[in-house]
Formats: structure tokens, C-alpha cells, sequence
């Protein structure tokens, strides 16, 4: 399992860094929806990416306020008033507004003290920091793209070719949000495909040797290969793979 705490500490000093930036450039002023828009490298006009992706944020909030009340090490009267600063400034959300309030309790100390409940988290709970490296998210994201463009020049019927692109979508959109969702998001996913290939096998069975087929099926077997976590997932691909392809 992946450190919440890690991902929330990235997030918050990522936002801090954007905010004080801006604040000492008034002309490029950001309000908090284009600041936080930034941090998650999402559209700042996509009003439900981006209420998703906060929410994503909140969860991880709530999720480390958790393990620290459950430890009694970590269950400290100066370590919940940490979390609870970062609570307080997202209780004013007002999306249009600039990030004055977040910052006067997101301060470098909050963050710092935030990276030291970190590491203890992880050293009490053995809670991976991350599982998949920024390099092996954006290697991904390429070969699905790589292979998006294959299929809109490839001569699978429409049908098929919905298919493909709506589970390579899927996936793509979790490997984007990893850095807030983390790994829980890209197992979803993966469920979900591998659910779309076992409701679809007879549609794909006739061209399961088509080499775009197989890359779709090389993708889901990559990403699941660098899974750490998901046991189940695990389990089931290559059972299901092996069902399509008649192995």
C-alpha cells in the first residue's frame, strides 16, 4: 500500500510553491482553482476533473488523519494540529478566490512538519511511498497514446476500436491522476478492463492476433507487472488473457 501522507506532503508543497510564487507576482496572481489546477495538471475549465481530483486530495487527508489517530506513537496532540491546519485551509472554498487563505495555514513549517509524520507513517505502518516512479507513469501514458494513434490509423471496425479506446482511456486518465488517486485508482482501472474484456471476447476473439489487440493486451499485462499492490488484480489477468486468446 501506498503513504497518503507522502502524496498529501507533495501536493500541499507543490500549491505552496505555486501560491508564494504567484503572491509575489501580482500580475500572474492565481486564484486557488488555477493554482490547484496546476498542482494536479488538470484543465482548470473542467469543473468535474477538478472536483474529482480535489476530493482525491481530501480523501488522502482524511485517510492520513487515520493512521496517525490510530497509532498511539503518532496519535499527538501536535501532530492532528497539523492536519487540522491543512483542513482549515480548504474550509474556505471558494474556488474563484486567490490562495491568501490557504497560506496563512499551509506554512513551510506545516509542510515540513508534514514530510516527518511521513516518514514515521511509513516506518509504522511499512507503507510504500510510491509504487510507480514518475518515469514508469509517463512511459505508459506514451505507449498508450503511441498506440491510441495506431488504431485510429488501423483498419479495426468501429465497434472493436470503441472498445480499445475507451479502456486505454480508462487507464490513461488513472496513470494522469496517479500522483493524487496513486495506485488504488490504476488497480480500478485494470478491473475494469479486464471486466470489458471478458464481457467482449466473443467482439474481440476474431482479432485477438491483430497487432493493435495485442498491444492493448501488452499494455494491461505491463501495467499489471509493475503492480505491487492488488493481489486479486494480479491473479486475474493472465487467466483472463489466456481466455481471449485461446492459450
Amino acid at each position: 500500500m501506498e503513504n497518503p501522507l507522502y502524496k498529501l506532503h507533495l501536493l500541499l508543497e507543490q500549491a505552496h510553491k505555486e501560491s508564494t510564487r504567484s503572491h509575489f507576482h501580482a500580475q500572474e496572481s492565481l486564484s486557488f482553482k488555477e493554482t490547484w489546477s496546476k498542482v494536479l495538471e488538470i484543465d482548470p475549465n473542467d469543473n468535474i476533473a477538478f472536483m474529482n481530483a480535489m476530493s482525491s486530495v481530501f480523501k488522502l487527508l482524511a485517510t492520513s488523519k487515520e493512521y496517525i489517530e490510530k497509532d498511539e506513537r503518532l496519535n499527538k496532540p501536535r501532530n492532528i494540529d497539523f492536519l487540522n491546519k491543512v483542513e482549515e485551509a480548504f474550509s474556505s472554498l471558494n474556488f474563484d478566490s486567490d490562495m491568501k487563505h490557504f497560506r496563512q495555514y499551509v506554512k513551510e513549517e506545516t509542510i515540513m512538519a508534514l514530510s516527518l509524520l511521513s516518514d514515521h507513517i511509513h516506518l509504522a505502518y511499512n507503507l510504500n511511498e510510491s509504487v510507480l516512479t514518475v518515469e514508469e507513469v509517463n512511459d505508459l501514458i506514451n505507449e498508450i497514446d503511441n498506440l491510441i494513434d495506431k488504431i485510429t490509423n488501423s483498419n479495426l471496425s468501429e465497434q472493436i476500436t470503441l472498445i480499445l479506446f475507451k479502456n486505454l482511456s480508462l487507464i490513461r486518465t488513472s496513470l494522469n491522476h496517479y500522483k493524487v488517486s496513486g495506485i488504488k485508482g490504476v488497480e480500478e482501472a485494470l478491473e475494469q478492463a479486464l471486466g470489458s474484456i471478458l464481457l467482449n471476447k466473443k467482439t474481440l476473439l476474431p482479432v485477438v492476433e491483430d497487432e493493435n489487440v495485442q498491444g492493448f493486451f501488452g499494455i494491461i499485462s505491463k501495467i499489471n507487472s509493475v503492480l505491487s499492490a492488488g493481489v486479486a488484480v494480479k491473479e486475474l489477468v493472465a487467466p483472463l488473457v489466456d481466455l481471449i486468446t485461446n492459450k
